[in-house]
This record gives structure tokens, C-alpha cells and sequence, in this order.
């Protein structure tokens, strides 16, 4: 306005759209006949934008509701300043200057990153100066004259109250994400809030006059929090208004922005810890040598699981799901996520305190004092150096992996068009208790819109207790993915009573791949054993087991080669086998007499080479095992009590098996291909 108020005006020609651009940091005025006006038009059928403050595009909507002609598009909003104050800067602006032609709040003459108040007056001067340092700006950022509501929003939200919002993205203007800012001219947040959004975003799309990208809820930062966070108050803000009625708005600034010499020393020293600290996190973030996450992954298929243990299966499942999905055709990268060890210190206290519950204490008492004995002697989940270096070199040769990521949820985190999460125990009750559960259930996608597939995920017991108390979490996250498989069918029931979609039980990835690729890994195994052989892989402590051990070898003839807790009650091993990589783990299957394993990955390999083998128990754990032998017709081959009096006889003829195999591989890649060609997920 000539009084350099501002209003909201009706705009219905494309020349007089340049009054409403540029930003204005003061509240705006609706008057009624503007609201009447815009009544008018929605009921003669006109198609109407309303642009607005989140609160006054919330009044808007709630006034004219069910109208499909309305188009709400709200500004991500720090806060209005009062018109009251905004008088006071104007009078005391013209009192020393003269008369005002125009105000540029936000003049981006050098880029966007610094902006500019750009001032001219009736004599063709020009005054201008950086945001900040101009006493309008000044008060602007310090939160001093705002609506006393805007330090309590109620429309900070992640769901917006409108159809569109439009905001900065500053981490842009800041160099995280290069790609989106290279010019310096901006770049805004798109958030999409509705399907009549939506239409409207792909409709100014196929229009090319734009360029977007679609990016994750969580990348918009605390740098631009004013998407869902409210300005905090100004404590002098009481104070300052008092003042405007005695004095100019300058000296109101000045008098409520004095900062004592001891204060001023406290906020030196917190901005360089500021500092400091966003330096130590930058310097820690993993980027690759293309620059941004963003740019490179795309249009690639992301695989997330736990690959990064030192375990036989979660490797060797992490590279065939990898195969397998680059078999179908699709560039297939694993997000190598190692969590911190703060995470799981965190995820160890939280499942002591389960057991506390659950055993009580003289039984974790007891429980601890086996691990740590163990450990002082040997171990089969103990990683020696030399083990270590097998499994990085497996991954290193064999798993295409992004950098490494320790936590998700931060704006440095890859971005894909589809993420398929399994298998192995991703969603075992301590991992969904934890911090990680965030990452295994995708959170971190939150307002991407990308294609979520749980391809034979796993829960990993049968235990009712430990899955009541996770059923709530568990519900909440499970909606988020598009397509559904779980590895254990005795799952799949647990799972479906939470989710509409169809939720099925598909084979675990290694059995996606013959025992050719298998072959190929073992190979390069770095050590063989000539003569023959019972191959002993165990992860659980029982005493009978090794006594059976020793039965088998005693009767067969054969020494053993073991990894396990307590190789000493063994009496004719050959080889222990602590240090071995994923190579020499397949050869050991492939070439022993008979294998002895409570492990799942230990039977199904057996089960690939047709070796003669026997699954032993691990209690409510051992539902892997089960739906396994029950899927194949081989429960036979699995010893509840672990008690076992004779040894089993040779599998006669494992072609009926193969061909059980076969058709719940087809079933199984059949599932994958289709979810992973629904690009955008939703159905």
C-alpha cells in the first residue's frame, strides 16, 4: 500500500503478480471484503489461491470448507512482526530521510545467502545494508516484535494445515547439498501437504518451467526449523512494546538490546563451541567422491540390514538379496549403517534390563560370567583381527556399499528410490526397542516419496511376551512400508493382524542363489582340509551337544573341525576354525562328511551342498530353523531337546528337495521383482 502497509489483495491478471512477490516481514491485514470476494469466486466456480501464513491459510480453509477450487499454499513463517512497531521504524525512517518510494525487504543483489533491505527515497537515493545490521531486520531476527501467539504456534506442524507450503531450504545456502544451489539464485522447500497439492506440483512440472527434487521429511534441518518449530520469545518484548509509545524505534532497539560485558564473554565462548562442534560433526560426516549422497543414488534400489556384524549369514544373505536384485536389472547399493557404539551401549542396557525382567538376576548374573569366560578363551561370536580382515575383504570384494552412515535421520542420508530392508533379524524385539528400529523401519524416509520393501524380514522368535511388548511400536512402523515379506511364515499371522496389506513369507536370500555362486566364494577360501571331516558350528552352550560330537566321531571315524564355545570338550578335533571369512565358512560346509549346527545359515548351506547334517535347538530362537526343515519336509533333521541318541541316517535323495527350493525361489524373486516394479510404492 502507499502507506507501506501491508494487505492481502485479489490478484486476477498475470501483470499484477509482481505486487505480490518479495518477502514482507510485517503482519498482513485481510480485510472482509476480501474474504466476501473470495466467497464469490469459489461459488461462481473459480479457481482460487490463497497465499498466507499458516494460520491465516488455516482460517481460510475453515471458512470456505469442501470447496475442490480452493488452493491453500501457506509460507514456512518465522513469526509477523506487530504493524505497530513496523509504523514506529517507518516514521523514524522518514523523519531522517524524507519521503519513501520503495521498500526491498530482502534484496538479493550478491545471491541469496546475504540478503539486503533495500530502502529508496523521493529524491532517487538509495539506502541499503545487510538484513541483520538494519534495525528492522535487527528486531526481525531477535524475535522482538512479534504476535505473542507466534511463540506458540499451533500450526508448526509436519502436516500442514494447506495444500502447498513453501519455504527456504537454507542447508542449501549452507553447501550440504550443492547440487540444489550452485548459482546462488535459492533454493525453496516444496511441501506437498494434499492430493489437490499434489496435482498441482506435477501439473507446474510437466510445464517444465521448474526444476525439483524429491527429498526426505528429516533433511529439512534445525537451520530451517521454522517448518515445525515456533520462534522463541524475546524476554524485553513486554518491555520494547511499552517503549514504542515514549520512544523512536531505534532507541528501543538500542535500549533493549544493551548486553553486559560478562554476557557478551558467555556468548563469545558458546559460538565458538558452536562451532567447534558443527566442525568435529562436518569432518565426520562420510561422503563419497561424487560429492553429494543425493546425486548418486537416485534411481538405484537400496538394501539395509545388518551386514556389517561379523556373521557368516548376515554377509553372504546382504551379496545374494545384492545379486538377486541386480539379476532383475536395478543398480543395487547396500547402505552400509554401522551404528555407534553409544547406540548400542544403549540397545545392551535396554535388553539387560528385559532379561532382569524376564530371568531374573542370579540367572543373568550367571549368563554374564559364561560370556566372559568364554571370551578369555574362545568364542564363536568373538572377532579377532584376523577375522575381522576376512569379513572386510568379503565385503570389500563382494557388496557394493554407499560410505558409511552411523545414524540415519540426519540430512547427510542417502537417498534412493526404493529400499528393501532384510533379511536376517532386523525386527528381533531388542532391535525395534532400540534407537535402531528407526533405521530397520525406515523413518528416516519419512516424506520421501519412495518404494519401501521388507523382503524377508525377521522377527526372530516365537517368544509372546517379548513380541506383547513390542506390538505397539511394531504396528506403528510397519505401516510405512508398501510391500511386506517375512522370512518365518509363523510371523507372517503377528504382522497381518496390523497391516491391510497382504503380508507374505518369502525364502531367506540365500536361497535365492544356487550353490554355483556359493562355489565361486569358496573357492578363494585361504585354507582346506584334505581328509575327511565333521564340521561342528555352533552358537549355543550345551553340554549334550558336545557329547554327541564326539558320539559322531568316534563312530564315523572322522576328526572334527569346530567353531564353538568350548572346542575343549571336543576329544579329536582337527582344526579350530575361530578366524575363518565367509569363503572358508562355505568351504567347510561343501567339502565335510556331516555338519552338526544350531545355526540357520549353517543348515541352509548344508542343505545347498546336500550335505548329511542335524539342526539342534536354540530355543524360542529357533523358529528360523523350524519353518525352515517344515518348508523342505526335513524336520527329521531337527533335535528339539538336543538329545540325540543315534546318528541320523544320510539324506537318501535330495532332488525332492531342490525342487521345493525351486519353486519357493520363483515364489520368492516373483515377490521381489513385483514390489520393486511398483517404482513409487503405495499399492
Amino acid at each position: 500500500m502507499e502507506d507501506f502497509s501491508v494487505r492481502h489483495i485479489r490478484v486476477d491478471i498475470e501483470e499484477g503478480l509482481t505486487k505480490l512477490r518479495r518477502s514482507k516481514y510485517v503482519q498482513s491485514f485481510i480485510s472482509i471484503e476480501l474474504l466476501d470476494q473470495i466467497k464469490s469466486d469459489l461459488k461462481s466456480g473459480q479457481t482460487v489461491l490463497f497465499s498466507g501464513t499458516p494460520c491465516q491459510a488455516a482460517a481460510v480453509n475453515r471458512m470456505f470448507p469442501g470447496y475442490s477450487n480452493l488452493l491453500t499454499v501457506d509460507v514456512v513463517c518465522h513469526g509477523v512482526p506487530s504493524p505497530k512497531a513496523w509504523r514506529s521504524y517507518l516514521d523514524e525512517v522518514i523523519s531522517q530521510k524524507g519521503k519513501i518510494i520503495s521498500v526491498n525487504m530482502r534484496k538479493k543483489a550478491i545471491g541469496w545467502k546475504k540478503i539486503f533491505l533495500s530502502t529508496q527515497f523521493s529524491d532517487n537515493s538509495i539506502e541499503e545494508c545487510w538484513f541483520n545490521d538494519n534495525p528492522w531486520g535487527s528486531s526481525f531476527v531477535k524475535n522482538l516484535f512479534l504476535r505473542e501467539s507466534c511463540y506458540y504456534c499451533e500450526f508448526k506442524e509436519q502436516i500442514r494445515c494447506s495444500d502447498i507450503s513453501l519455504g527456504d531450504f537454507w542447508e542449501a545456502a549452507r553447501g550440504c547439498h550443492k547440487e540444489f544451489d550452485d548459482d546462488d539464485r535459492g533454493t525453496s522447500i516444496v511441501l506437498v501437504n494434499s492430493l489437490k497439492g499434489k496435482k498441482v506440483i506435477e501439473e507446474v512440472l510437466q510445464e517444465g518451467q521448474c526444476f525439483l527434487k524429491n527429498i526426505p521429511y528429516h533433511w529439512i534441518p534445525k537451520n530451517t526449523y521454522a517448518v515445525v518449530k515456533s520462534s522463541s520469545e524475546n524476554p524485553k518484548r513486554d518491555q520494547a512494546f511499552e517503549m514504542l509509545d515514549k520512544y523512536s524505534f531505534s532507541t528501543v532497539l538500542n535500549k533493549v538490546s544493551k548486553v553486559s560485558a560478562g554476557r557478551k564473554v558467555l556468548h563469545s565462548i558458546r559460538n565458538a563451541t558452536k562451532k567447534n562442534v558443527k566442525k568435529r560433526k562436518l569432518s565426520g560426516i562420510a561422503v563419497n567422491n561424487k560429492n553429494t549422497v543425493y546425486g548418486n543414488y537416485k534411481d538405484d534400489v537400496a538394501i539395509l540390514n545388518v551386514q556389517e556384524v561379523d556373521n557368516y549369514g548376515a554377509v553372504l544373505l546382504c551379496y545374494a538379496l545384492q545379486k538377486t536384485i541386480e539379476d532383475l536389472g536395478y543398480n543395487a547399493l547396500v547402505i552400509d549403517y554401522r551404528p555407534e557404539t553409544a547406540q548400542k551401549n544403549a540397545g545392551v542396557v535396554e535388553h539387560i534390563f528385559n532379561k532382569l525382567e524376564k530371568d531374573g538376576l542370579r540367572s543373568v548374573i550367571d549368563a554374564s560370567i559364561q560370556k566372559v569366560r568364554r571370551k578369555n578363551v574362545v568364542s564363536v561370536n568373538y572377532s579377532s583381527i584376523e577375522k575381522k580382515n576376512n569379513f572386510e575383504t568379503f565385503r570389500k570384494n563382494y557388496l557394493h556399499r554407499t560410505p558409511v552412515y552411523s545414524g540415519m535421520n540426519t540430512s547427510d542420508s542417502p537417498v534412493f528410490q526404493a529400499y528393501v530392508v532384510g533379511s536376517d533379524v532386523v525386527w528381533k524385539p531388542d532391535r525395534v526397542e532400540s534407537s535402531e528400529s528407526d533405521v530397520y523401519f525406515l523413518k528416516f524416509t519419512d516424506g520421501l516419496e519412495c518404494n519401501r520393501v521388507a523382503y524377508a524380514a525377521s522377527i526372530g522368535t516365537t517368544d509372546e511376551c517379548r513380541l506383547n511388548d513390542i506390538a505397539v511400536k511394531f504396528s506403528e512402523h510397519i505401516q510405512r512400508f508398501d510391500h511386506i515379506s517375512l522370512r518365518e511364515a509363523t510371523s507372517v499371522p503377528y504382522v497381518q493382524e496390523m497391516i491391510d496389506k497382504k503380508v507374505f513369507a518369502c525364502a531367506d536370500p540365500t536361497l535365492l542363489q544356487n550353490r554355483e555362486v556359493y562355489d565361486r566364494i569358496a573357492d578363494k577360501a585361504s585354507s582346506f582340509i584334505s581328509q575327511k571331516y565333521i564340521y561342528f558350528y555352533m552358537f549355543g552352550d550345551n553340554f549334550e551337544a558336545y557329547e554327541y560330537v564326539n558320539r559322531c566321531s568316534e563312530q564315523m571315524k572322522l576328526p572334527v573341525v569346530c567353531q564353538c564355545n568350548e572346542p575343549d570338550n571336543i576329544d579329536n578335533v582337527i582344526l579350530y576354525c575361530g578366524d575363518d571369512g565367509p569363503a572358508e565358512f562355505l568351504n567347510r560346509i561343501r567339502n565335510a562328511d556331516y555338519v552338526i549346527t544350531d545355526s540357520f545359515h549353517g543348515t541352509v548351506f548344508a542343505i545347498l551342498y546336500h550335505r548329511n547334517f542335524v539342526t539342534l535347538s536354540r530355543g524360542k530362537i529357533s523358529v528360523r530353523m523350524q519353518d525352515l526343515l517344515e518348508k523342505l519336509e526335513l524336520m527329521e533333521r531337527y533335535c528339539e531337546e538336543c538329545v540325540i541318541e543315534d546318528i541320523p541316517k544320510d539324506i537318501p535323495e535330495y532332488s525332492a528337495v531342490d525342487m521345493k527350493i525351486k519353486q519357493w525361489r520363483d515364489d520368492s524373486i516373483m515377490f521381489l521383482e513385483s514390489a520393486l516394479k511398483d517404482k513409487w510404492g503405495g499399492v
